[in-house]
Parts: C-alpha cells; sequence; structure tokens
C-alpha cells in the first residue's frame, strides 16, 4: 500500500530544508558541527513526541526504539572529524527520509498527523543530499571548531 502523496507537505518540506540551510549559512553557523545535529536529532523526538500527546505508548515504546539510533548517530557523529562528522551526519538524514517514507508500513503512530512523514522526509533528504554536497567539496580551512 502506497501512502496518497501530500504535495502540500512535500512543499513545505522543502522550503523547510532550504530555509535551514540558508539561515544556518547567513548566520554564521554553516560550519559549526552542533546545529544540523540538534536538527537530526529533533526528527525522531517529534514522532515520540505526537504518540506521547495522542497517550499512544506502544507507538511511544516503537518511535523510541526505532528512533534511538537516528539520536546515537548524529551525537557519535560529533566526535568525528570533519569528513566522517559529515558523512554520518548526511547517512543519517537520508537514512531517516527512507524511515519517513516507510513509517506508516511498519507501526502507526495514532499522534502523528498522517502528512507528517512526507514533510519529515522530504526535510530530511534535502538536508542530507545537502551534506552529501558539503562532503564531496570538503576544504579543510572551512572548518570550525565543534560547539
Amino acid at each position: 500500500m502506497v501512502d496518497k502523496v501530500n504535495a502540500l507537505a512535500l512543499f513545505f518540506g522543502f522550503v523547510t530544508a532550504v530555509a535551514i540551510i540558508v539561515l544556518f549559512r547567513i548566520s554564521g553557523r554553516e560550519n559549526a558541527k552542533l546545529p544540523y545535529v540538534l536538527v537530526l536529532i529533533s526528527f525522531p523526538i517529534f514522532y515520540c513526541m505526537f504518540a506521547l500527546l495522542a497517550g499512544d505508548i506502544p507507538a511511544f515504546i516503537n518511535e523510541v526504539v526505532a528512533g534511538g539510533g537516528f539520536i546515537l548517530i548524529p551525537l557519535v557523529a560529533l566526535k568525528q572529524p570533519r569528513m566522517g562528522y559529515s558523512l554520518l551526519l548526511a547517512l543519517a538524514c537520508v537514512t531517516h527520509g527512507i524511515y519517513d517514507v516507510f513509517h506508516n508500513h511498519w507501526f502507526v503512530n495514532s499522534g502523528a498527523p498522517l502528512w507528517w512523514p512526507q514533510f519529515c522526509g522530504t526535510v530530511d533528504v534535502i538536508i542530507g543530499l545537502y551534506w552529501v554536497t558539503r562532503f564531496r567539496f570538503y576544504k579543510p580551512e572551512n572548518v570550525v571548531t565543534p560547539d
């Protein structure tokens, strides 16, 4: 079963991802490690929050188990050299986007809006692909110490 495509969720996911990237660039946070880590960590936390707000404890447990890696990987990435950090972050973002695509097929989170996986998946993939390009054009002189 394929979820119906929600063009509005995809559009706003794209706009949100681009806004995050642009705001980090113009604020001078582009080369800092922590901002993108915090963005990635927020994705599984939203799913957990949706489950808790709906009082759906089985979904909350599923979200904690499924989302744990998406919280752990960015934290591990903080301790890596810049190139390893970029690759781990890009991989985690794109992988979470894939998770979003299949989310409603693996289990139901009654608190998550139906449009959320498509919105979140779009944000994930756009930011992940952006980080792949950042890794590809990595220059040591652009490195900023971790926050």
